[in-house]
């Protein structure tokens, strides 16, 4: 009797031991991107004015200039400055599949890879004074696309290339308007405090 409850606790162990094992090797392979949108943004005082002189820098996840990407108009050399209007407008060209990345767990339990997108933040200032800082990741996320209005743009090569590439266009070429594209219009207004 003995002999059989230690044959059934190893049979047990053996069988738990092998699932551990086996739910290791399972990996899961994700990807993202962010929407294709025209952003416009407001950032006003407590009375409701807009806050005017501000310019909008990106940065990446270790706070450095995230040239280009997400925010097709922002190089660090020309950050993004409010229109007439008060407003930010900016545009996140891409669509589809932008990012990825893949997982495992190890014995079932402890994440072993990469499991978040990239993150990108959106920092406003005027003369060195920080006014806010924004998550550029949840400027839409609560949108719904079939409702969202939508928007068409011929933007011009200057507006959709790197400046690694832009160096090798002529002025020319810079200048030239694209076909158009259809944009989600994201408009946001954010009081600062």
């Amino acid at each position: 009797m003995k002999n059989r409850w230690k044959f059934t606790l190893k049979a047990i162990g053996a069988i738990a031991l092998i699932g551990v094992v086996v739910s290791s090797q399972i990996t899961t392979v994700w990807d993202g991107g962010f929407r294709r949108a025209e952003y416009r943004l407001r950032l006003l005082n407590q009375d409701g004015i807009p806050l005017d002189g501000l310019q909008m820098d990106v940065l990446n996840g270790v706070g450095k200039p995230a040239e280009h990407y997400p925010v097709a108009e922002y190089f660090s050399a020309k950050p993004v400055l409010q229109n007439s209007e008060g407003e930010f407008v900016f545009h996140q060209t891409r669509d589809g599949i932008q990012f990825g990345g893949s997982y495992w767990k190890l014995f079932g339990l402890v994440t072993i890879g990469n499991r978040k997108a990239p993150s990108y933040v959106l920092r406003f200032s005027k003369d060195g004074r920080d006014y806010k800082e924004l998550p550029f990741g949840a400027l839409d996320s609560d949108i719904d696309v079939n409702t969202t209005p939508k928007v068409h743009r011929a933007l011009k090569t200057c507006e959709l290339v790197t400046p690694a590439v832009a160096k090798n266009l002529t002025e020319e070429e810079l200048n030239e308007v694209g076909e158009e594209i259809e944009f989600l219009l994201v408009e946001r207004t954010f009081v600062i405090q």
